[in-house]
C-alpha cells in the first residue's frame, strides 16, 4: 500500500508539473484544443432551449471525465511500466 501511495505522488507531481509543461508546447495537443472551442462555439450558436443546453453540457461533461480518467490510467500504467523495466535492467547489469 506504501508504494501505491508512493506513486500516486509522483504522478500528480509529475502531472502538475511536466505534463502541463507538455501540453503548453505540444502542437497537436494545442490543435485539438483550437478545434474543441471551435466545435463549442458552433454549438453555442444553434440557440438551443435550456433543457437542450443542459442534456449537451451533461453529455461532454461525462465524455470529458471519461477521457480524463482514461488518460490518468494511462498516465499511471506508462509510468508502472518504465519503472518495472527500470528495474529488470538494473538487474541484468
Amino acid at each position: 500500500m506504501y508504494d501505491d501511495q508512493l506513486l500516486n505522488l509522483l504522478y500528480e507531481e509529475r502531472i502538475k508539473t511536466a505534463l502541463e509543461s507538455s501540453l503548453i508546447t505540444d502542437l497537436t495537443y494545442q490543435n485539438a484544443v483550437i478545434e474543441a472551442d471551435n466545435k463549442l462555439d458552433k454549438l453555442h450558436n444553434l440557440n438551443l432551449n435550456e433543457n437542450q443546453r443542459l442534456a449537451i453540457d451533461e453529455a461532454i461533461s461525462e465524455n470529458n471525465y471519461m477521457g480524463a480518467e482514461y488518460g490518468r490510467v494511462a498516465y499511471q500504467q506508462g509510468f508502472k511500466d518504465a519503472l518495472k523495466l527500470v528495474s529488470e535492467l538494473s538487474e541484468l547489469l
